[in-house]
């Protein structure tokens, strides 16, 4: 038996918003039962998903002034309107494909979590 919950992972790929920091596009995986939307969550054995890496792009990637970004599996939660990552884990990465497992099935996406290289000297008098 899958679990099933009141979650709405109905929402149509083209209302869910796109942020600036994706490395491949957005993918949706849901399972259908006659006309109805059956939600997938909290599995004991994570689903693997391998989604396509945008042309010219690598997880690897580092762009001038940050860090080496961390690389994301996120998934789109349209109860509070904003990408999430609980619940996906990256596992590793091609020139052409992530790889991610997750506990449940909504629309997922890679991103890259990019950091500001630190700048601050210290400041103060070393001992």
């Amino acid at each position: 038996l899958l679990p099933q919950t009141p979650y709405n992972t109905s929402i149509p790929i083209s209302d869910v918003p796109i942020p600036t920091n994706t490395i491949s596009d957005a993918l949706s995986l849901t399972f259908h039962n006659s006309s109805n939307v059956i939600s997938i969550h909290d599995l004991a054995h994570p689903i693997t998903i391998y989604m396509p890496l945008r042309p010219g792009v690598a997880p690897t990637d580092q762009l001038d002034g940050c860090d080496t970004p961390t690389t994301l599996c996120s998934y789109y939660n349209p109860t509070s309107s904003k990408w999430e990552t609980n619940g996906c884990t990256y596992v590793n990465s091609s020139s052409t494909h992530m790889t991610c497992k997750c506990n449940h099935l909504t629309t997922f996406m890679g991103m890259q979590q990019l950091f500001l290289p630190n700048t601050n000297n210290g400041g103060g008098s070393g001992g």
